[in-house]
C-alpha cells in the first residue's frame, strides 16, 4: 500500500503487509509530475503494488529506497 504523508512534509511510502514502511520519496527531492502521480496512485486503498529499487539507510538504520536512484512502482491488482 502507498502512503501519501505529504501533508506531514514526509513524502510518500510504501508499506508491507507485516506493517513496515519504507520511504519512496522525500517531499523535497520531488517534483511536480512525480508528486501528482503518487498522489493518485496511493489514494487507490485498495490496490497493491511493488516497489523495486536501491536500498539505503538514514544514520539511525531506518531503511528507505535511495533517493538517488530510480525506483520503480508496479501495482500488482
Amino acid at each position: 500500500m502507498l502512503i501519501n504523508e505529504l501533508d506531514k512534509g514526509d513524502g510518500i511510502s510504501i508499506r508491507t503487509n507485516t506493517g513496515e514502511s519504507y520511504s519512496v520519496i522525500q517531499l523535497m527531492l520531488a517534483d511536480g509530475g512525480s508528486v501528482q502521480r503518487l498522489i493518485h496512485l496511493a489514494a487507490n486503498g485498495n490496490a497493491s503494488y511493488t516497489v523495486q529499487g536501491s536500498a539505503a539507510a538514514d544514520e539511525s538504520g531506518k531503511h528507505y529506497f535511495d533517493h538517488g536512484k530510480c525506483v520503480y512502482i508496479y501495482e500488482t491488482r
